[in-house]
């Protein structure tokens, strides 16, 4: 299959750099690049981060679900105890969540990877 690949200046002289430095061509080093079976290590931080936030969402929701089930089933229960393991919870689940939105967020490129005259396809 064919690919149009649109690099901005300083990726195309990044590319060709690495290309003079390896002796691959530009085909190549993206192949590599993309079959590599050791990815990027910030790659690999940011899935094992996902996995680990994706499981502390699914503990807190079971958790949730498990106090939303016994109040159900006993109403009259409801104490000052349950409503503070509940705020618990809640607070615990909005922290992973402002933290996750905080590890991920992408800084705004200013950088257009569309079609221009300075483009470079590869």
């Amino acid at each position: 299959m064919r690919l149009n690949l649109y690099l901005n200046p300083q990726e195309f002289k990044a590319l060709s750099k690495l290309k003079i430095q390896t002796g691959y061509t530009k085909n190549a080093l993206i192949r590599q690049m993309i079959n590599q079976e050791n990815m990027n290590p910030k790659i690999q931080e940011q899935q094992e981060i996902h996995k680990i936030f994706v499981n502390n969402i699914h503990r807190i929701g079971n958790n949730l679900n498990q106090i939303a089930y016994k109040l159900n089933a006993n109403a009259e229960s409801l104490n000052q105890n349950s409503l503070s393991v509940i705020l618990e919870e809640i607070k615990e689940l909005k922290t992973t969540l402002q933290d996750y939105k905080i590890y991920f967020k992408k800084p705004k490129s200013k950088q257009k990877y569309h079609k221009t005259k300075d483009s470079q396809n590869v």
